[in-house]
């Protein structure tokens, strides 16, 4: 545990900037090697057949500079960017690194023009260019198949819309949710079949999520009233200081990663919807106003409580051969060991 002094205005840290973008095109080489192609011929229905999803896979895109670099170009940066980044770069790298479907959120802006975003950050780079990028790879590796998961439309009333129209630009096939019922592999692939030999699918909603907000990677063992009474002070004393602890997800205390795992064991449990909707597990670390203050105090953010806590990696190595059932898997920092996770989940097949 990790004892340190919380100035109570740390707490109003919020996510809630518009964020500038990098264009990451290209960043790594795909190695399918070790990665099992899919079946032209696999009749797994589509709920049960494992894919690794991004979470809020726009947020590539961001641009991860720290708050001293921001603040010298008065750009948007630091801890901002920090607890909004989810991935390290854009959808042609997220495919390089083992990502096979994606968390898709337009935004439309009052000018009509489309981009993505994460809650209240506002990801500017183009839904177009990025689904293209999609497009690209696929075309490049026609055994493969992806998924383009489109939910939280905001901004203009029209985005919904719009984000369709520019899927359907591209030759993309949105599937609705009553298209999904007894839908197997072979099928999506006809679905999502593509002029350049590719395969995508996009999915209008049809997914549960199964969020749990509990899942932070920082937990605070004790009540504020505990640690007034320990520290033999009250309210407003110490100048409005209080003394509050924490355990990490990525420190010697395995409370907060077994909370993890206990949810993945529970999702893993579920059986597939008779409907043919998507199932998602969320092996990844949710944030809230506690877990964002802990998490900068110790120099962290949402990609290294993932590197640090080896979440990818422990997924990989011990726990997804063992699930009952696994279809989205969702992840942050795909790029941290994504390739091996995405070779363990086929293995399953």
């Amino acid at each position: 545990r990790i004892m340190l002094k919380i100035s109570t205005l740390l707490a109003a840290i919020v996510l809630s900037s518009r964020a500038s973008a990098l264009n990451l095109r290209g960043a790594y080489a795909y190695d399918n090697a070790t990665v099992s192609p899919v079946s032209a011929s696999c009749t797994t229905p589509l709920n049960e057949f494992p894919f690794i999803m991004t979470h809020d896979s726009a947020t590539g895109y961001l641009n991860s500079r720290r708050r001293l670099e921001s603040e010298a170009t008065n750009e948007v940066g630091g801890v901002v960017n920090d607890w909004a980044i989810t991935q390290s770069t854009g959808f042609g790298g997220q495919l390089a690194c083992g990502a096979r479907a994606f968390d898709l959120r337009p935004y439309q802006k009052d000018d009509g023009s489309l981009i993505m975003h994460h809650g209240d950050v506002k990801v500017d780079y183009s839904f177009t260019d990025a689904v293209q990028e999609v497009v690209d790879w696929a075309n490049s590796n026609t055994d493969e198949l992806v998924l383009l998961y489109l939910s939280h439309f905001d901004g203009a009333s029209t985005c919904e819309t719009a984000a369709k129209e520019a899927m359907a630009g591209l030759g993309l096939h949105v599937a609705a949710c009553t298209e999904l019922a007894g839908l197997s592999v072979d099928g999506a692939l006809s679905l999502g079949a593509l002029s350049g030999g590719g395969h995508v699918l996009g999915i209008d909603g049809c997914v549960s999520e199964n969020y749990d907000s509990s899942i932070t990677c920082y937990k605070n063992p004790f009540s504020v009233e505990d640690f007034q009474k320990k520290e033999g002070g009250g309210d407003g004393q110490n100048g409005g200081v209080q003394f509050l602890g924490f355990d990490t997800c990525w420190g010697d205390d395995m409370t907060t990663r077994n909370n993890l795992y206990e949810y993945m064991d529970r999702v893993a449990a579920m059986s597939p919807s008779t409907d043919g909707n998507l199932n998602m597990a969320q092996g990844h670390w949710q944030s809230d106003t506690y877990s964002v203050t802990a998490g900068t105090l110790s120099g962290s953010s949402i990609l290294k409580d993932e590197e640090w806590s080896k979440v990818n990696s422990v997924l990989a190595s011990e726990k997804v051969a063992g699930y009952a059932h696994l279809n989205l898997l969702e992840v942050d920092n795909v790029c941290d060991g994504g390739l091996d996770l995405l070779t363990a989940i086929r293995a399953r097949v």
